[in-house]
């Protein structure tokens, strides 16, 4: 378990002071994988150096199971070496000097242990990462996928009680960005270890996580499980930065809370969706609308499709393999739309496009 609280770490520059960190608090429940999400520059790798004692907060708490590794108020500063944690950086840290062997148990020789527990404790995590028979062979000659792994077994044979990834993936090319991801999910769960990671691509957070954080200028500004930072954001910054969103703007005619509510747009009239309770009648809002959330009909739609009905055009419409990108004008905006590979709408074409109102999710209006 990893608890945080209040985290704050300021940078001083020549002209001004930078809040890398503003406040951050959360908790990981133990065996689980919570990912920081946000841009660059949004304070999550920031945040994780703390957590790995490499940058020292100015206020705040962090706990690692139950040890205080670090706690302002009671003047506690636990050194990297001391906390019971295992890190993969970003570029992975491999010694090109070195075999694979070498690179993983550097750890364990620095610490002096018995050579015979090092061999052992090397092929143990070489098994785990599924390089067994490659203790010999020289760091450079390595594939990329291959010196994920060796960083993934180094820092897991001091066999720690945290995990911390680094943007791990970020220098593998797109297709084994993709195989990673679930290698790095399976062995989490095979391990059950507890995992802090941090990135700044969406569908890698969505596929790791248990939990997820979306950052940005040093806060945290939602938590929840992938399927509800995805399907139900808090805000238009989430919504947006999350995934590709269509937006409408308007005012509450009719709250939600348990059912569906109704916003007024000035654009597009009427639109039915989910409003959360905080948003009362008159509240300024943005509707939001994932691109494959909206069905497209080429004719009128059937009676039995009655709400969020627009009539657009279309602008360009891009194939993609397992769907149609399609870009289609209603009045003064431009609607993202998915659709089925098969049905190729026409340049020009006029359609018709239905919003699922259970899929359409009311946010506060944000000055932009």
């Amino acid at each position: 378990m990893i608890r945080v609280e209040g985290l704050r770490k300021a940078f001083e520059t020549e002209r001004s002071r930078l809040a890398a960190v503003d406040g951050v608090s959360f908790e990981i429940p133990e065996g689980r994988i919570f990912t920081l999400l946000g841009p660059s520059g949004c304070g999550k790798t920031t945040t994780m150096r703390c957590v790995a004692g490499l940058e020292k907060p100015e206020t705040g708490e962090i706990v690692i199971g139950d040890q205080p590794v670090f706690s302002s108020a009671r003047r506690v500063f636990v050194p990297p070496n001391k906390r019971a944690i295992g890190m993969v950086f970003q570029s992975y840290a491999i010694w090109p000097h070195m075999t694979v062997f070498d690179n993983v148990a550097f750890p364990l020789v620095v610490e002096k242990r018995p050579r015979a527990e090092i061999r052992e404790r090397v092929a143990d995590v070489l098994k785990i990462v599924g390089l067994s028979g490659l203790e010999d062979r020289p760091a450079p000659r390595l594939s990329g996928g291959q010196q994920q792994r060796v960083a993934l077994a180094r820092a897991l044979v001091k066999r720690p009680r945290v995990l911390l990834l680094d943007e791990p993936l970020s220098n593998l090319d797109a297709k084994l960005r993709e195989e990673m991801r679930f290698e790095i999910r399976q062995l989490q769960r095979q391990l059950r270890i507890t995992t802090l990671y941090v990135t700044h691509d969406q569908g890698e957070a969505l596929a790791l996580s248990d939990l997820i954080a979306v950052m940005r200028a040093g806060k945290i500004l939602a938590v929840g499980k992938p399927q509800e930072i995805y399907n139900r954001p808090t805000n238009r910054f989430v919504a947006d930065f999350v995934g590709l969103a269509n937006f409408l703007d308007g005012r509450v005619v009719e709250p939600g809370g348990d059912v569906l509510g109704l916003v007024e747009t000035a654009a597009h009239g009427p639109i039915r969706c989910t409003i959360p309770a905080t948003l009362p009648a008159g509240e300024a809002v943005t509707v939001s609308v994932r691109p494959e959330h909206i069905r497209l009909f080429r004719e009128a739609p059937p009676p039995e499709v009655k709400d969020n009905i627009l009539v657009g055009s279309v602008k360009v419409v891009s194939f993609m393999g397992e769907f149609n990108d399609c870009q289609l004008a209603v009045g003064e905006m431009t609607f993202r739309v998915r659709t089925d590979p098969f049905l190729r709408p026409r340049r020009g074409e006029q359609v018709y496009l239905h919003l699922d109102p259970e899929s359409c999710v009311a946010v506060p209006r944000e000055d932009r």
